[in-house]
């Protein structure tokens, strides 16, 4: 048993008195911040490409020429992703009403 200890120790590289397991221990908490943190950074940049990635999308179904003004637009097209409940043939179906209503 005292051979395993030896062992395992030498393995990993375990400090050998308190000071220095002290000294390890805020180590690896300084890394794990450091992990939380790139980690938190990353969940936002996905969450920032998918939001993204579907307002290109939802731009596709929803033609500029309904809109006068490039900003009101651009406010509709963020109100549709904001609908969570609407599905993709659904908005298409809209934008072809509003088309065939205004003329276009």
């Amino acid at each position: 048993m005292i051979i395993t200890t030896i062992i395992i120790s030498q393995d990993l590289d375990l400090p050998k008195d308190l000071p220095a397991a002290l000294e390890k221990i805020n180590q690896l908490s300084l890394k794990r911040d450091e992990l939380l943190h790139q980690k938190a950074k990353s969940s936002k940049e996905l969450e920032r490409m998918t939001k993204n990635a579907r307002l290109a999308q939802i731009r596709t179904l929803v033609p500029l020429e309904l809109y006068k003004y490039q900003d009101a637009y651009e406010n509709e097209v963020e109100k549709v992703y904001n609908y969570k409940t609407i599905s993709d043939e659904q908005i298409a179906d809209i934008s072809i009403f509003c088309k065939k209503s205004s003329g276009i």
